[in-house]
């Protein structure tokens, strides 16, 4: 096997070099036999696996790496358990919650999705009488005990903390004294935090459906992760120790039985693969018998309250600065009456319900619009926003809450395809390669490009993994 030191602090040629060099030697399935026993004569090689990419035309480098590791790196796979096949983002019903056998924290409980839960606990029990029958080598430094370090992750939670560092950041750093002698009131506040979202929204996430799909949230949420390890995934030298540590064929050869892939760039990580026979075989017991009933089930279409979360956060935000500042100078050029001397404003903290009756449900729906179109880097025209706003605007008045509207809305801006590494845009690259075409480098003409392939190629089982 290939060597890969992998270090942060190399220069960026030798770090891309390096990790060149990790993808294509990492899983070498001579040196990391698919089974205690050796290679399956059923699993086919490295070169006849590459062949049959080619032959398929598909981009999708799954068949470099023998069963069950998977890429999680690659495309809109990175968003696994967060979005469906409609690439709507989801969140985990946390009623589907059990506590992991094998739990070595004091009082803290980690958790996954029921079925993944019975899934990991067959898996330490085939382990541990593997153990017993004297099979496993105990001078492993990795693979010796199998014990869960890290599972579910809350994204309630971690919103809320998400929120409370956005909010110290628009109060420490992007409210300027100017802008600070702006703000007589509520209404004043409003306008100006908005444009700090408008401007931020654009490379963070604002709303919790946002959220769920960044990098601020992670594969943990899914309830389908499992990590048995606290390792910097970042060094290649410490990944190739580990999947070269001398019980890793049992690992290999247990994550398949159980129904588990094992993260190609974080191989301690255990992930559920709800599609295949031997995890549905868990799954069936709690009424799931197919991994489309796990993905109506056990998980919920995220965004219903993204509105009334931003609202809550738009007048926690006013509040912590009248609670800090409640006085604020107004500069003369922004007095209403002439008067001599320094005016001083005492701004007064708002309740929800005063909040509430500021604005109408149109304008803050209207102001989610803007949000949205910003998190997705929609290619939408600006008359095809102006229809998506009509039509929200009959929704609005025809319902009691905002959710058939914040469906709608999401449905026409959703755009994982714009991102740089969607499949979408893997796949026009490949198309355009081999049809010996530059790759267009504008973006209208990506906008011409990559959508109508987007819709027919990018979506399912092709890019999520399910």
């Amino acid at each position: 096997m290939g060597r890969f030191n992998g270090n942060n602090n190399q220069g960026a040629l030798r770090q891309l070099l390096e990790r060149r060099n990790f993808s294509v030697n990492a899983y070498d399935s001579v040196s990391t036999p698919l089974t205690p026993d050796g290679d399956s004569p059923r699993e086919p090689t490295r070169s006849a696996q590459r062949s049959r990419n080619r032959r398929s035309g598909s981009p999708l480098p799954d068949q470099l790496y023998p069963r069950p590791v998977r890429d999680f790196n690659f495309a809109e796979r990175v968003l696994y358990g967060r979005i469906n096949r409609a690439h709507d983002p989801i969140f985990l019903k946390k009623s589907n919650l059990k506590t992991l056998r094998n739990d070595p924290s004091e009082g803290l409980l980690l958790q996954a999705v029921s079925f993944v839960a019975d899934a990991f606990d067959n898996f330490v029990t085939q382990w541990q009488a593997s153990a017993a029958r004297g099979r496993l080598d105990l001078s492993d430094d990795y693979l010796v005990e199998i014990e869960p370090f890290r599972a579910f992750v809350d994204p309630d939670t971690e919103y809320n903390n998400y929120l409370i560092d956005l909010r110290n950041v628009f109060l420490e750093t992007y409210l300027t004294k100017k802008r600070n002698e702006q703000i007589g009131d509520y209404r004043a506040f409003v306008k100006i935090y908005l444009q700090f979202l408008m401007d931020v929204s654009a490379t963070i996430p604002i709303t919790k459906t946002a959220y769920i799909t960044s990098n601020f949230a992670g594969p943990m949420i899914s309830g389908l992760a499992i990590d048995l390890a606290d390792l910097d995934a970042s060094n290649d030298a410490i990944k190739e120790e580990f999947i070269n540590s001398a019980n890793f064929g049992f690992y290999k050869l247990y994550a398949r039985e159980n129904g588990f892939y094992i993260d190609k760039q974080v191989p301690w990580r255990l992930v559920a693969d709800i599609g295949s026979p031997q995890m549905l075989r868990y799954s069936a017991p709690y009424g799931f018998s197919t991994d489309g009933d796990i993905l109506r089930q056990c998980y919920g279409r995220a965004g219903s309250q993204d509105i009334l979360s931003l609202q809550r956060n738009i007048i926690d935000t006013y509040n912590a600065l009248v609670r800090d500042n409640p006085v604020v100078r107004i500069p003369s050029s922004l007095r209403r009456i002439s008067q001599c001397g320094p005016q001083y404003i005492r701004r007064e903290p708002i309740t929800i319900e005063s909040a509430v009756l500021s604005y109408s449900r149109d304008y803050w729906v209207d102001k989610y619009i803007d949000i949205r179109y910003n998190e997705q880097r929609s290619r939408l025209s600006e008359g095809a926003i102006s229809e998506i706003r009509k039509t929200v605007v009959k929704l609005v008045q025809n319902s009691l809450n905002d959710a058939m509207a914040i469906n709608y809305i999401n449905n026409n801006i959703r755009n994982f395809d714009a991102f740089n590494g969607s499949y979408a845009h893997l796949n026009f690259d490949r198309q355009a390669r081999e049809n010996s075409q530059p790759r267009a480098n504008t973006s209208a003409s990506r906008a011409r490009a990559t959508p109508s392939r987007a819709s027919a190629t990018s979506r399912g089982t092709t890019t999520t993994g399910y």
